[in-house]
């Protein structure tokens, strides 16, 4: 089972990915909550809930890669875990996609003084939404 948690912050959108990344539904998943997003300047896979990903899930991240730079918008991978890093470094994918951590692409500092505790369900496809627009206190 895949479940993303969708955050816009700063003209990005941060897709917060829980559970495995594998052929079958968990691909649909991922794939609807990215191309829900044509218009974003840069899309993050969060992968640090991430536990699995397999060859089919490889493929759909390369797909979506291909995706995004058609779109002209940035997609980059952050918070691997150590098993994801070992696949990606195993595969040499490390160097076919952009990866990072959270705290790189978006300072500490500026990212928790800009987010609002509003949130919002989306029931379709296990996808949930948290829109980022107003200052918290």
């Amino acid at each position: 089972m895949l479940n993303v948690s969708v955050q816009n912050f700063e003209g990005a959108t941060i897709l917060r990915c829980q559970g495995r990344i594998v052929a079958g539904d968990e691909n649909r998943i991922l794939r609807e909550a990215v191309v829900s997003h044509p218009g974003a300047g840069m899309l993050v896979l969060d992968l640090l809930q991430v536990d699995r990903i397999d060859a089919g899930g490889l493929g759909l991240l390369l797909s979506l890669l291909a995706w995004t730079r058609s779109k002209g918008t940035q997609l980059r991978l952050a918070n691997l875990t150590r098993r994801v890093q070992d696949l990606f470094r195993l595969t040499r994918l490390d160097q076919v996609f952009a990866i990072s951590s959270v705290d790189e692409i978006f300072p500490r500092e500026v990212f928790f003084a800009q987010q609002d505790q509003r949130t919002y369900m989306e029931p379709v496809s296990g996808i949930r939404r948290n829109d980022q627009s107003d200052t918290q206190n």
